[in-house]
């Protein structure tokens, strides 16, 4: 009954991309958050520590792109920039978006051949991916005449073997860069409760995502459904009610902002401590 309701919504969407999901108390208020994260940044950092530069890929689907933000912004990735530049340690935080609308795990496996693309995460401090999102609508697409929970369980064993392999081909470029792997939300749960058999596939197939991550000791799972799920405001953009708006990706930065802040950041503290060390040798001679 649930699937012969949905298909209307979704497949009027089908052609939209999105992947996201969990963390973050949707009700904190944008200058609240920003404050919160600014006064975390507030570590006793040494007078001659060297600030450093920090090079982060973004590879994915239409969440990367930035789908649904206002004046054409690369969605979460202006918010995410800004927090991390406020950052003492860092001297510029750069970013390359390889966001492509649409694109699913098969798409962006393909996109990572591209030689420019290997050089940039060859050369990263950090790559951010979203994805997943399309491969859940491919689904829905394939099989909307009999669709049942049976097919996503089943795309999900391909798809846990495609992510698998997108975090083996970003290892072969780059062995210690951190991952992190942003997770998949329910646009729909919201407002239509009838779509909440959506939050049981949206939760297996992120558990594919979070037991992949766990495979890698450098990589980390983000988590962002919650963000959407229990907030009050509209974090959705107006015109499709399927991709976040400005509000909704600037919460998704400040959540990976919360795991970049603990890892990125103190590896960057560490080179600068360590630059820092080896200028100080060199003068001496």
């Amino acid at each position: 009954m649930f699937f012969k309701n949905m298909f209307s919504i979704l497949l009027v969407t089908l052609l939209v991309g999105c992947s996201g999901l969990p963390f973050l108390n949707g009700k904190e208020s944008a200058e609240h958050s920003k404050t919160n994260i600014t006064r975390s940044l507030k570590k006793e950092i040494p007078d001659d520590f060297i600030p450093t530069n920090l090079s982060v890929v973004s590879v994915g689907d239409s969440l990367t792109q930035g789908v649904g933000a206002s004046n054409e912004q690369e969605g979460y990735i202006p918010y995410l920039s800004a927090y991390l530049e406020t950052n003492r340690g860092i001297k510029d935080a750069h970013f390359s978006n390889y966001g492509v609308r649409g694109n699913r795990t098969s798409d962006l496996l393909s996109r990572l051949q591209d030689d420019q693309i290997k050089r940039d995460i060859t050369n990263a401090d950090a790559v951010v991916i979203t994805i997943g999102g399309n491969d859940i609508m491919k689904v829905v697409k394939d099989k909307f005449t009999n669709l049942t929970m049976g097919d996503f369980s089943k795309a999900s064993v391909s798809y846990e073997k495609r992510v698998e392999k997108i975090f083996r081909t970003v290892r072969q470029y780059n062995q210690e860069a951190e991952i992190y792997f942003v997770g998949l939300y329910n646009p729909f749960g919201k407002w239509m409760s009838a779509f909440s058999e959506l939050d049981i596939i949206m939760d297996d197939w992120n558990e594919i995502g979070m037991e992949v991550t766990n495979g890698d000791p450098n990589a980390y799972f983000i988590r962002i459904d919650d963000i959407f799920s229990a907030s009050d405001e509209n974090l959705l953009y107006k015109e499709d009610y399927f991709h976040p708006n400005d509000r909704g990706y600037e919460l998704i930065a400040a959540r990976i902002y919360d795991e970049m802040k603990e890892k990125t950041v103190e590896t960057l503290y560490a080179k600068g401590a360590m630059n820092g060390v080896m200028n100080d040798e060199e003068v001496d001679e």
